[in-house]
């Protein structure tokens, strides 16, 4: 749990495999994670990606899943890298 603590990771692309890896990142507890994505969040993304809602909408991908993300947590570090 120590080195998994100290590890940081690099997840490009925010949609829905994205989100589930953050999704376990953060489960798992590692240290930091750089989340990168380009798009924005549009209503088809909402069925597939366990992070976003309708209100997150027009939003970057990157910035919405890392939000909520950091909800699973708060001590790992979810860094969103948009566009």
């Amino acid at each position: 749990q120590d080195a998994l603590a100290r590890t940081r990771i690099a997840v490009v692309g925010a949609g829905a495999v994205g989100n589930e890896v953050v999704k376990n990142l953060a489960l798992l507890g590692v240290g930091a994670v750089d989340l990168l994505d380009f798009d924005t969040v549009e209503v088809h993304n909402l069925t597939r990606s366990v992070f976003l809602r309708e209100s997150d909408v027009g939003a970057p991908k990157a910035a919405a899943v890392a939000a909520r993300a950091a909800d699973v947590d708060p001590r790992v570090r979810i860094t969103p890298v948009p566009g």
